[in-house]
């Protein structure tokens, strides 16, 4: 991983983007509780302080039949950190709700939702 600092007087500045076309979403993780758990290969960049660690599926089903696989990202701190996602990004707050996604299509998510593999039709989604 590269590290920037700027060891001069004045403001310096970098650029970065994705690696593919998509959207980049900026998440200020002492709002969210400190912690985000984002699909892998999401991360692009943070500000010192944080920490990118990686996260295990905890359901075995949700590991094998996921789509994302095992390992996510866990990313914790308090400062700002920019994640990757393609396609158009909806933000949504469960408030004691369910709902059913494509694996494929999670950007990241807070570590208490509970997530796990459901019959969908024919297709294990």
């Amino acid at each position: 991983m590269t590290h920037f600092t700027n060891e001069g007087e004045g403001k310096q500045r970098v650029s970065f983007s994705a690696p593919y076309p998509g959207k980049i979403i900026a998440l200020d993780l002492a709002e969210i509780g400190d912690e985000m758990i984002c699909q892998r290969d999401s991360f692009l960049c943070a500000a010192l302080g944080t920490h990118i660690d990686f996260s295990l599926t905890k359901k075995f089903g949700a590991g094998i039949f996921g789509g994302e696989g095992f390992i996510l990202q866990k990313l914790t701190g308090d400062g700002r950190v920019f994640v990757h996602a393609s396609g158009t990004v909806v933000k949504k707050e469960l408030k004691g709700e369910e709902i059913r996604i494509d694996t494929g299509c999670i950007v990241a998510f807070t570590p208490g939702l509970e997530h796990d593999i459901k019959h969908f039709g024919n297709m294990r989604s």
